[in-house]
């Protein structure tokens, strides 16, 4: 069986808030202001946006470790790399699972 492929697809909606996001950030803005835009802006947080992947928060607005979180991903920093690292494990006795592997 061949190695699975990933594509990544853009997300329509929230490609231009990502956009501007860095935009600001190049015209020097830091994180806690570049917050305060896009509240101010309206701009739905990430949780807002989509409830359904974000459960666990209450999508109130942006927060700095929000937009941090932006702008360090590896996705939107051109830095993401597949299978970067690959992992070769071999039991130290196969008939012993319970032994574990090097």
């Amino acid at each position: 069986m061949g190695a699975r492929s990933h594509r990544l697809e853009l997300d329509l909606e929230a490609a231009p808030i990502v956009e501007q996001t860095f935009a600001l950030r190049l015209a020097g803005y830091g994180a806690r202001r570049i917050a305060g835009v896009l509240d101010a802006d309206g701009v739905p947080c990430p949780s807002a946006h989509d409830p359904a992947c974000n459960r666990h928060r209450n999508g109130a607005g942006w927060t700095v470790g929000t937009v941090l979180a932006l702008l360090r991903n590896p996705r939107y920093t051109g830095f993401e790399v597949w299978t970067k690292q690959s992992k070769a494990e071999v039991l130290i006795d196969p008939h012993n699972v319970g032994l574990g592997g090097v």
